[in-house]
């Protein structure tokens, strides 16, 4: 196919695909486009940017390396430009080589991969639903979509991690654990290397995250219950079996369950929103609650995070308890002896499992 006649289809065939592919427009954008062959404006959710094109009948490594220093000089001239490589068709091993080279790329049957500072775009040929997300230029770590990037790496410290299989484990995109990976790495908490991605400075990562954490974050209801402690952990379990409900508790009752050390009488229950109101009505009806202020002994929590904080949720004597990561960070700034309870937690449980020395223990919590 001679070039103009390729260009030219190129012209007409991105626009339509990325209409179809997403909440996104294609629209031809003003100004030069050399060296590439095309130019568009990139139009999603109020912003637009620059896109340039270069289109060649098929794939060949040679084209790498000139295309990615046209994609520099570009990004010098213009942070918010994107530079797209297209080609007709693309096999699997294409895609997948395109990929590793980092060069954003699209071919006419419908697959596009855009990743830059603030997006990602990628959609796929073969009949799968497309995805589109759009990213700050800042990525928050400790969000909660975010954070679960954080807590797959949290499971296994010393393990090497590849994107998909953290993409798996946190049940999001590759492109998103990509994205937020970038960011891990910008701040030092994570390692990217051809092997894996791996936790290398836990005790950073752990300050930065409770700094910007407090169990207050959650949206609490506190009640007095008619019984004591113990009767509500034994009449718990085939209530929440009964509701059906996505919960597990955090606090002192869940470092109870993990390393005892703290007496008290409370019970902090996270309940996933859309079982929230289930919940509130059988608790209220059959354990007798009374609303009360933060003095009651039984607290339902709607969580800041309703995703992750149920992620490496497990159960514990019948009864379903947050991730120690999760108590943890919840510990550290409850006012009753919570941050006792977080450093016997981390001590005992959290800080091997993090790879933490003796030494840097003393950095946390005392």
């Amino acid at each position: 196919m001679h070039a103009h006649i390729l260009v030219a289809a190129a012209n007409q065939r991105l626009p339509l695909l990325f209409d179809e592919g997403a909440d996104i427009k294609l629209r031809p954008g003003a100004g030069p486009s050399a060296p590439f062959d095309l130019r568009f404006d990139l139009k999603y959710e109020g912003s637009r940017r620059p896109l340039y094109v270069e289109v060649k009948s098929r794939l060949l490594r040679t084209h790498y390396e000139v295309f990615r220093r046209q994609a520099r000089i570009l990004k010098q001239r213009d942070p918010l430009a994107i530079a797209l490589f297209v080609v007709p068709h693309l096999s699997e091993r294409g895609r997948h080589e395109l990929r590793a080279a980092k060069i954003n790329h699209a071919d006419f049957d419908g697959t596009i991969f855009i990743r830059t500072t603030g997006l990602v775009i990628d959609i796929k040929s073969e009949g799968k639903s497309p995805l589109f997300e759009v990213h700050p230029s800042s990525i928050n770590p400790f969000s909660d979509k975010a954070s679960l990037v954080l807590r797959v790496l949290c499971e296994r410290a010393n393990r090497k991690w590849r994107v998909t299989e953290i993409a798996d484990s946190a049940a999001v995109t590759k492109g998103w654990v990509s994205v937020v990976t970038d960011e891990l790495v910008r701040r030092g908490y994570v390692d990217r290397a051809a092997d894996g991605i791996r936790l290398i400075d836990p005790v950073s990562m752990l300050q930065d995250w409770t700094a910007s954490y407090s169990w207050k974050a959650n949206r609490v209801e506190s009640y007095s219950a008619g019984f004591r402690y113990e009767e509500l952990l034994q009449l718990l379990p085939p209530l929440i079996s009964r509701s059906r409900a996505t919960s597990a508790l955090t606090l002192l009752a869940a470092s109870d369950l993990l390393a005892r050390h703290v007496e008290h009488q409370q019970i902090h229950l996270y309940v996933a929103p859309e079982h929230f109101a289930t919940v509130r009505r059988l608790t209220q009806a059959e354990l007798f609650l009374v609303p009360s202020d933060n003095s009651g002994n039984f607290h339902l929590l709607n969580p800041r995070y309703p995703i992750s904080a149920f992620f490496g949720r497990q159960v514990v004597g019948k009864l379903p308890v947050a991730s120690a990561l999760q108590v943890y960070l919840d510990l550290v700034h409850f006012p009753l002896r919570g941050r006792e309870a977080a450093e016997i937690l981390m001590r005992t449980l959290l800080g091997g499992r993090l790879g933490i020395t003796a030494q840097q223990l003393g950095q946390f919590v005392v």
